[in-house]
């Protein structure tokens, strides 16, 4: 890890001593600049929440890993942000980054805020290193249990023979642990102005204050385990720990004394450092550990939320590859409120069990696990920066709250999922897109797989303005119905492309140097978000400016091609191009043929999406659903679309306004075990007779009755053929009830519709089917993505 080479180490040479190589018994240091000869008040060293410690440091520039995927229901990730956003509104912290997840590893990932307010403000980010202060700790108990693992400590047995300096008082590991030691909180800072050996000893020598038995929380029990590991070990704490417990967990951004390096956040101002005080970044916020060179038992290391969740997850598994089960289970005997080298007393109403287990930090960290439900949760942040202040409590409630609650019901973590248009910027560090004025047309489905918004993402990228919004249908929330007007969005214009207005305007596209558009479509033909792409790259190509598509996975998989494609005579702002009902390709694919077909003078270039395959249908990438429109909340609704939505222009519900739209369909008039008589076998649906009452036209409050359509074979159904079954069936059975002269607009094609007395099951999903062979003949230039093997459906 860089920040532990002697390179790195140099660069905060000019304001701290360089720790010493090899043992602690054996190195020697310069020695510390003087201090005042005074004791730090003992609240900071008596609750385990506000014990000091400091702020990591790298200066590296390797890429950062992809964001884990988002896992949580969006209800709940809307919940949380909303907490810590609030946090964040009041002042209490400038930042944070919070991991939520389990065993399985992160559920939810994500960073908030600013990393540094002076002298000027830089925003958080993921991979932010942090002081972790007295969390510290947790790392040090670790490597102390890994002793007693292999034989070299016994926890009952005094610490006589390796820690001189508290002899006789029959002093063991585990009353150090359990802070039972009698040791005092804190010691003067002036008993560290020696070399590390040296200060380490006078330090051990005078924290005795009373008889072992008694709790008083005390960073000086955990320098004294610091150097119980150094003196048995044979190395300095921060060597052990990197050979024992970082290395093995392959934690890449955890160590000590990093130096201020660019992904470091700063603490607070230390007037006795400096004159003018400075700003410590990068060394140890507690004075004690800086006096010993950045490395201490109770504070100083630096890390990562990744690296901390690493480190969560292998507790919560057992121990793996740091300590057997057996050991971990140690830490959560509790001797009053502790455990051993842990906390065990979290806030009331924050919905842990009696088995969880954790730390605070005094900068304003905090790790806390419970074995019984497998949920862990890690938030950082550096609350006193810049003058001291802040507080994390506040914060970290809310968050474990949320979390207690939301891990739970997640979907299980995935290894891997695609990589989206917006990733794929977002590793780059969107060094396409600096010194560029960009607009942005999207809406709530238009995320990152960690689920940042896209309009979020590229607010806070640098160097890159964000201009300008475009919001479709339903808004830029998704949650609208009706025109879409106009507004502000973190002080950026959003301009409605739904109702009077369906392009945009030439003076809203003034002064940009790039539209970018992420949408997320759902691969029919009558949706209208690539309509309004068509329109957009239409006024985009007018004002000559470059349009890029952020592309996404085709919800319902891109091997499959099926239903009419729809007849001039009915084309409209719903079936803007020449299309079949579902059309097997991406938005970005989508928008290759636009521009191709219509002739389009634009420079469109499409942000591929990476590790996605045509045949794969959205449950299938391991990537979160959002909802692109009110009523197609998940997947399931989103495959059965293209059929159910073919009733939409009749007079029958499709159960919008219900619990389940396009799941069920009904209308008060109609017979569901008649419809079912008439119904052929349909692959991969099973249906049902139901009952109910939409809030929404046609029959808003009224009793419907009808069937409920249930996807028994995701991958074999086929919805277009069970919508044009239904369209059958109800013209045989309810003639006189049914309403289809506008059903054609739907179709596509209206001697179809005419035919739907007569005609069998199989002639109608042939319908058109030489259409569709020209259609596939025509997008085959446009496919940016490996093709699955469809058979025979690649053409139905």
């Amino acid at each position: 890890m860089h920040r532990l080479l002697p390179a790195l180490l140099a660069l905060a040479a000019c304001s701290r001593p360089a720790p010493a190589e090899g043992p602690a018994v054996a190195g020697r240091e310069p020695a510390s600049p003087a201090e005042p000869s005074t004791v730090a008040p003992a609240a900071r060293a008596e609750d385990p929440d506000e014990a000091n410690g400091e702020d990591a440091a790298s200066g590296d520039d390797r890429e950062p890993a992809d964001p884990p995927v988002v896992r949580l229901r969006l209800e709940d990730e809307r919940t949380l942000v909303d907490a810590i956003e609030d946090a964040l509104a009041a002042g209490d912290v400038p930042g944070a980054v919070v991991v939520l997840g389990d065993r399985q590893g992160p559920v939810f990932r994500r960073a908030f805020g600013a990393r540094r307010l002076v002298p000027e403000r830089a925003p958080m980010t993921e991979d932010t290193i942090f002081d972790l202060a007295s969390v510290t700790k947790v790392f040090t108990t670790v490597a102390v249990l890994q002793l007693v693992e292999r034989g070299a400590l016994d926890l009952d047995a005094p610490v006589d023979p390796t820690l001189p300096e508290l002899a006789g008082r029959g002093i063991t590991a585990r009353h150090l642990l359990t802070h039972t030691a009698g040791l005092r909180p804190v010691n003067p800072l002036s008993d560290y102005d020696d070399d590390r050996s040296a200060s380490l000893s006078r330090a051990l020598r005078a924290a005795p204050e009373r008889a072992p038995g008694t709790y008083r929380y005390s960073d000086l029990g955990f320098l004294a385990l610091g150097a119980l590991v150094e003196r048995l070990s044979g190395h300095r704490l921060d060597a052990h720990l990197q050979t024992h417990v970082f290395a093995p967990l392959g934690l890449r951004d955890t160590g000590f004394a990093p130096g201020p390096g660019p992904r470091v956040a700063p603490t607070e101002r230390a007037a006795h450092r400096g004159d003018p005080a400075p700003i410590i970044h990068g060394e140890a916020n507690d004075p004690r550990a800086w006096r010993l060179g950045g490395v201490a038992g109770h504070a100083g290391l630096f890390t990562t939320a990744d690296d901390l969740a690493r480190f969560a997850e292998a507790l919560l598994r057992g121990g793996g590859p740091l300590l057997r089960p057996e050991t971990v289970a140690l830490l959560q005997r509790r001797v009053g409120t502790r455990g051993l080298g842990v906390d065990r007393d979290p806030r009331e109403g924050e919905g842990w069990s009696a088995a969880a287990f954790g730390h605070g930090g005094y900068t304003g960290t905090w790790l806390w696990l419970d074995p019984l439900t497998g949920v862990y949760v890690v938030v950082l942040t550096h609350r006193v920066h810049p003058d001291g202040g802040g507080r994390a409590g506040p914060l970290r409630s809310a968050v474990a709250r949320v979390a207690n609650a939301a891990v739970p019901r997640a979907r299980p973590p995935v290894p891997s999922a695609p990589r989206l248009g917006i990733d794929v910027l977002r590793a780059e560090g969107f060094a396409r897109l600096r010194g560029r004025r960009v607009g942005l047309l999207t809406h709530d489905a238009g995320r990152a797989r960690d689920g940042r918004r896209t309009a979020a993402l590229l607010h806070d990228a640098p160097e890159v303005e964000l201009a300008a919004l475009f919001a479709p249908e339903h808004g830029l929330a998704s949650d609208r119905e009706g025109t879409v007007r106009d507004g502000r969005w973190r002080g950026v214009p959003v301009h409605g492309l739904f109702g009077a207005r369906r392009a945009p305007p030439p003076e809203t596209l003034e002064g940009l140097d790039l539209l970018l558009v992420d949408l997320q479509d759902v691969g029919v033909r009558f949706y209208t978000y690539a309509s309004t792409l068509s329109r957009a790259m239409e006024a985009a190509a007018e004002a000559d400016l470059p349009v890029w598509v952020l592309d996404r996975p085709n919800p319902l998989g891109g091997a499959v091609v099926s239903g009419p494609v729809v007849e001039d005579a009915l084309r409209s702002f719903v079936n803007h191009h020449p299309l079949p009902i579902r059309h097997g390709l991406t938005l970005g694919e989508l928008a290759r043929l636009l521009a191709a077909e219509k002739d389009l003078d634009l420079d469109l270039e499409i942000v591929a999406v990476e590790g996605w395959r045509r045949e794969e249908r959205w449950e299938e990438t391991g990537l979160r659903w959002v909802p692109p429109s009110p009523n197609l909340r998940t997947p399931t609704q989103t495959l059965l679309y293209p059929g159910l939505a073919l009733l939409e222009s009749t007079n029958v519900s499709v159960g919008r306004g219900t619990d389940a739209p396009f799941e069920h369909f009904g209308a008060p008039w109609l017979d569901p075990e008649a419809l079912l008589a008439e119904l052929p076998p349909l692959a991969g649906v099973g249906l049902a007779p139901t009952r109910f009452v939409p809030t929404a036209r046609p029959y808003r409050g009224r009793a419907c009755r009808g069937l409920r359509v249930t996807l028994t074979d995701p991958e074999g159904a086929r919805p277009v053929d069970v919508g044009l079954a239904l369209l059958r069936a109800l013209a045989r059975t309810h003639g006189d009830e049914w309403d289809r002269s506008r059903a054609p607009r739907m179709v596509g094609a209206r001697d179809l519709v005419a035919a739907l007395d007569e005609a069998s099951f199989d002639v109608l999903r042939a319908w058109g089917a030489e259409e569709r062979r020209a259609y596939l003949a025509r997008r085959a230039p446009h496919l940016l993505y490996q093709a699955g093997d469809a058979g025979d459906d690649e053409a139905r």
